[in-house]
């Protein structure tokens, strides 16, 4: 921390060369406590500016203090709060070490109190980058100049050459270098930051950094202060900055009382008749409204500023040899406590130069501040600058007689003095709030009367900005406004009484909102109020228009941006809302209806062509389309609106025959509507046809019901036919049995003539009109009707024993009519119709699944000629999506015994493609590997929760032999090789008899040491594999299968020469993990060999022990307990192995071709030896 080493002589503020002022806060107070031996610059109140860069504070105090400047870098502050207290502005609080070199010792707790708002807001960004410093990172703004403070110049104009003086060197050591991890500082070069030299680029804007909040009183500044104490905490972040009523109208009040300027014309003059209208616009009662009033009027002033741009000038003296001039501006604000026609330099203004011109334009921007209005007036001399030239260089540009008569004037004046050009002054008293003129320039003498016109803007603004407050004071005049017309009878035009404007021109003049900024703050207010209280959407065509036209990308910050997008959505919905809902909204019966809907629709048509809804709003939709879907959804809402208002309170069929023709009339009523009236309106503005997609949403109404369900209309009569005639039938009850049979039996033949009869008739004409179809689909459809009606017919029929009460009847005729009679009759005809319904039927459905049958295929064969990096899930999914459209489609149209049946078919079909497929594709694990994730798909779809086939009928013969071959060929070559070894090891528990002999063993395994340990003993009843009746055996140790132990080498006991029965008495080791021992196919496969000098050795015979099963692998067991175990030895099997054929036909595997290889010659050898077939 350093005591005044951080300010200039003429009032500015010093930082290093590689930082910025991030933020600066006037009207703050700073203390110190709790120091021993308090210097003397410590003592009292300081008041003065706060500045805060990335890597310190520094506090300026205003006036002679003796404490000029404080900086406090962030490595040396501690405890730093940010205080509210109930009364009284918010405050900063904090301890601060000395830094060595900085003009005082130990340590202080410091207070900067903000007494015009903002500590909150300086608070949180302090912190933010003080974190931000101490991790390294860039703060916003490090390197280059973010935020630069508005005011006077810290200095007094440049002198001749251009150049300020030379700044101090850096007084006081750099922070420790750990504090700040990044970019380092550079030490000792100093520049001096002050305020941007003018001009300014053009009208200022409001600030961009931070949240604008009021700042005018105290209190308004320390609630709006609170409002925005979540700006940067993540867990809540800060929008918009929403006053209270009783902030808001403080403020109102405020506002109308710091009043200065002239009246403009047509505003009113008087103050007390604008706080009445506040207090009816606010519904402020009489008592409140004067306390509330005392109250402001307590509260300190606000910071008057003359905002004043000087535009350009014209015809202004030439007073150079050239003939021309080069013209600036000095300016200033005369304080009435002031010596006369003297304004401070410090507080003096200047404007570029711009040469060789009689016409210069500056536009340059500047705030004066100012206490008294009545005493102060604004001062601008113009000069011409006077460079110093050689007398030949000025010869050379002579041009006449007076250029001449300059010369000789400038060698009687001193060197470098600019000559005077003008002079404006003016009283501020006399200027309105806001003034754009041009004013002559005045002279000293009357030596030149006639110097020109110099033209300038002004406008008379307080200190702080308030864009946020204004709009909601913009949104509560306006609502009340709305609300008072309304009271009246009569419809508000958009425009603002005298009163409501008057304020809001002098709220958004005192707060220096631009022209853009108003216009954006009465958009959102209007469209906020169009959306509680009804008025003309046309008055919202104004602040559009104007927002179109002002609109410059990237003006705005996050938070505005944020809340114009949301008030272009927010009225995009409500306006769709109301066009859904247009026939209630704008009924015909109200003559201005359609000139509301049109002045909306060209609103929203307005809205949606603007740049800044295309680049704050990209994603949506086009207008059209929105107001299309709107359109639709709303017809059908209506529909379902009238049709529950003609909804009969009595039901009853004359009750029900008026209620449909009450909802046909406003069905046609409204189509009638929408052509003559609502059509040419759409039409005009958004190119819509709203007849057309009117009529089309309720054309669904013209469906006949006969297409809603899955028979025709014919085989329903002719069903209720039937059932008619066998009603009667019962009712006639024939009281002789022998005649009764007989009508029974003619009704039987006839009934079941007629159904075959009809079953050709609509076959026939399905055929005549599929013929002539091209849309698949439609005759497929046709068929499904088909199928469908002679399935109702063989239902009908078979019902008839039960209508006509067969049992009853045989028990009467049983004494006139022997039972073969009666099964050559009524059984005899029953089944020959059924079975030539079912006969039609299945033919019916199964051309259905002849269409479907080759979609399958081809979807099935595509599966193996997918590339390799499809995975197996992604490639079955062209044949699901296939089978769910066509399955569906066939479910939807189906009676569900035909769409069984087409279900067995096609399960059936399915299974034969996929066996083809398999038995091509054998060789190939991919594709057998996507063949068996296609039919576990297969067996899902076809199942189908139940609603399909049953397990039963899936799980045939066929499924269950292609679900085992594929597990094989889709399996890997390894994973073959191991279950090969798992059904030898399988083989091996099955044999009992030793015809070939038998190994006994001893097997371990020693879990500390990872190691097996295999003690083999003996081998006995070898078979004589040598002409002279003996065998030389020997066996051979490997551990199986071998790539799950690569690096052990197979071991081989000693040789026993002529010995069917020897004692080997061998121990073998093999260090192994235990892991793969464990697993599924791990043996030990003793291989015993006769050993022939000359030729190849001769199998004896093999034994496999699994591993799993050694003792001690499982930890369990004592090592000194390990049991004997004699294995039979066992031959391959002579036909073959299923998994060795599917090994040998993958050719371009090396380690199966090896290992059939190798199997084949072992099977090869036992074939020559073995004893019996089979063994």
């Amino acid at each position: 921390m350093a005591l005044n080493k951080n300010h200039s002589e003429g009032g500015g503020v010093i930082v290093n060369n590689t930082e910025s002022i991030l933020m600066s806060y006037e009207h703050v107070e700073l203390t110190f406590n709790d120091m021993k031996n308090v210097p003397e610059a410590f003592k009292g109140t300081k008041k003065g500016t706060v500045y805060l860069t990335p890597y310190r504070v520094i506090f300026l105090s205003k006036g002679k203090d003796a404490m000029r400047s404080f900086m406090m870098p962030f490595y040396l502050m501690k405890d730093c709060e940010i205080k509210q207290p109930v009364f009284g502005a918010n405050y900063i609080k904090g301890t601060v070490k000395a830094e060595a070199g900085g003009g005082w010792e130990g340590s202080a707790s410091y207070k900067l109190t903000f007494t015009a708002g903002g500590a909150i807001e300086f608070g949180q960004r302090m912190l933010q980058v003080a974190s931000q410093a101490s991790r390294g990172e860039a703060p916003p703004g490090a390197y280059g100049y973010s935020y630069l403070p508005t005011g006077p110049y810290v200095f007094p104009p440049p002198v001749a050459n251009g150049m300020y003086p030379c700044p101090p060197g850096y007084p006081y050591p750099p922070p420790p270098p750990e504090f700040y991890p990044g970019p380092p500082m550079m030490d000792g070069a100093m520049g001096y930051v002050q305020p941007p030299p003018p001009p300014y680029p053009g009208p200022m804007e409001p600030p961009v950094s931070g949240p604008e909040v009021p700042s005018t009183p105290a209190a308004e500044a320390k609630a709006a202060e609170a409002a925005a104490s979540a700006y940067y905490n993540p867990d809540n972040p800060h929008t918009v900055y929403m006053p209270t009523r009783a902030l808001l109208y403080e403020e109102a009040l405020y506002t109308v009382l710091h009043r200065v300027g002239k009246p403009e014309p047509g505003h009113v003059k008087e103050a007390s008749e604008l706080l009445r209208y506040l207090q009816e616009a606010f519904q402020v009662e009489p008592e409140e409204h004067q306390q509330m009033l005392q109250q402001v009027q307590e509260l300190e002033k606000p910071v008057f500023c003359l905002k004043a741009t000087v535009k350009q000038a014209k015809g202004i003296l030439g007073k150079d040899v050239s003939g021309f001039s080069d013209p600036y501006c000095l300016l200033g604000i005369e304080q009435g406590a002031v010596v006369r026609h003297t304004i401070p330099e410090e507080q003096t203004h200047r404007t570029q130069v711009i040469t060789q011109t009689l016409n210069p334009v500056w536009d340059e921007t500047f705030i004066l501040e100012f206490e008294d209005i009545n005493s102060s007036s604004f001062h601008l001399d113009m000069w011409d600058l006077d460079t110093v030239e050689s007398v030949r260089h000025k010869l050379g540009e002579l041009t006449d007689l007076h250029g001449l008569r300059r010369i000789f004037k400038d060698a009687r004046k001193d060197k470098g003095q600019d000559d005077f050009l003008g002079n404006v002054v003016l009283k501020l008293q006399d200027l309105r709030c806001r003034e754009d003129q041009w004013y002559r320039l005045e002279p000293c003498t009357e030596t030149y009367p006639d110097r020109g016109r110099c033209h300038l803007q002004f406008q008379l603004i307080h200190k702080r900005h308030s864009y946020t407050v204004h709009l909601h004071l913009l949104q509560q005049l306006v609502a009340h406004e709305v609300t008072q017309h309304q009271a009246g009878s009569t419809s508000w035009d958009g425009s603002l009484s005298p009163q409501a404007a008057t304020i809001l021109f002098l709220h958004a003049t005192q707060k220096d909102l631009s022209d853009f900024h108003q216009s954006m703050a009465q958009w959102l207010a209007y469209s906020r109020v169009y959306q509680s209280l009804e008025f003309p959407s046309s008055c919202l065509l104004h602040p559009i228009t104007s927002i179109e036209y002002q609109w410059i990308q990237g003006r705005l910050q996050a938070e505005q941006r944020e809340e114009l997008a949301a008030s272009f959505t927010s009225l995009l919905a409500y306006g769709l809302s109301l066009i859904r809902r247009f026939r209630t909204v704008f009924p015909l019966s109200v003559a201005d209806s359609p000139a509301r809907l049109q002045s909306l629709l060209r609103v929203l048509v307005q809205m949606c062509k603007m740049k800044a809804f295309g680049e704050l709003c990209p994603d949506s939709a086009p207008l059209p389309r929105l107001v299309t879907e709107a359109l639709r959804t709303g017809t059908v809402e209506w529909f379902h609106l009238k049709q529950q208002h003609h909804q009969p309170m009595v039901q009853g069929l004359l009750e029900a025959g008026k209620a449909l023709l009450g909802l046909v009339q406003d069905i046609t009523g409204d189509l009638h509507q929408c052509q003559r009236t609502w059509n040419k309106l759409f039409h005009n503005v958004l190119k819509i046809d709203l007849f057309s997609m009117a009529f089309l949403e309720l054309q669904w109404l013209l469906v006949p019901l006969g297409e809603l369900i899955k028979h025709s209309t014919s085989a329903v009569d002719l069903s209720t036919c039937f059932a008619q005639i066998g009603h009667t039938a019962q009712q006639l009850d024939w009281p002789d049995p022998e005649e009764a049979f007989m009508i029974t039996v003619k009704f039987v033949e006839d009934t079941c003539r007629l159904a075959l009869v009809y079953c050709s008739l609509i076959k026939a004409r399905a055929r005549e009109l599929a013929a002539g179809q091209k849309d698949q689909a439609l005759a497929a459809n046709m068929l499904c009707v088909v199928v469908n009606d002679m399935e109702q017919l063989r239902l009908v029929i078979g019902r008839l024993p039960t209508q006509l009460a067969w049992e009853a009847l045989e028990q009467r005729v049983g004494a006139v009519l022997e039972q073969e009679q009666l099964q050559n009759t009524l059984h005899a005809q029953l089944q020959s119709a059924l079975a030539g319904l079912s006969h039609e039927i299945r033919t019916g459905v199964r051309t259905l699944a002849e269409q479907l049958e080759a979609g399958i295929a081809k979807h099935i064969h595509s599966l193996v000629g997918v590339r390799e990096s499809v995975l197996p899930e992604d490639a079955i999914l062209p044949l699901m999506k296939f089978l769910e459209v066509e399955l569906c489609y066939m479910n939807t149209n189906l009676v569900q015994e035909n769409f069984s049946s087409l279900l067995t078919l096609l399960w059936t079909h399915t299974l034969t493609v996929l066996v083809e497929v398999a038995t091509a594709q054998r060789s190939c694990p991919l594709a057998c590997r996507r063949l068996k994730i296609a039919l576990q798909n297969l067996e899902i779809c076809f199942y189908a929760e139940g609603c399909g086939l049953p397990p039963e009928a899936l799980h045939t013969a066929t499924f269950k032999d292609l679900q085992r071959d594929l597990e094989l060929q889709a399996a890997s070559s390894r994973e073959l090789i191991r279950r090969y070894f798992s059904s030898r090891l399988e083989q091996q528990a099955e044999t009992t008899t030793e015809e070939l002999g038998a190994v006994t063993i001893k097997a371990s395994y020693r879990a500390s040491e990872q190691k097996l340990r295999v003690e083999l003993l003996s081998a006995s009843n070898l078979l004589p594999l040598d002409a002279n009746g003996s065998s030389d055996p020997f066996v051979q140790l490997t551990l199986e299968p071998r790539h799950e132990f690569p690096e052990l080498a197979p071991r081989e006991t000693q040789k026993h020469k002529k010995d069917l029965h020897p004692l080997f008495d061998e121990t073998f080791e093999f260090l192994v993990p235990a892991e793969p021992c464990q697993k599924d196919g791990a043996c030990l496969l003793l291989t015993v060999l006769d050993h022939d000098t000359l030729g190849a050795d001769d199998l004896e015979g093999e034994a496999f022990l699994p591993l799993r099963s050694v003792h001690g692998l499982h930890g369990t067991e004592e090592p000194g307990e390990v049991p004997q175990t004699r294995l039979p030895l066992t031959y391959p099997t002579p036909n073959g192995d299923p998994v060795l054929r599917l090994l040998e036909s993958r050719k371009g595997d090396r380690e199966a071709q090896a290992f059939v290889k190798l199997r084949r010659q072992r099977a090869k050898q036992a074939s020559q030896h073995a004893p019996q077939p089979g063994r």
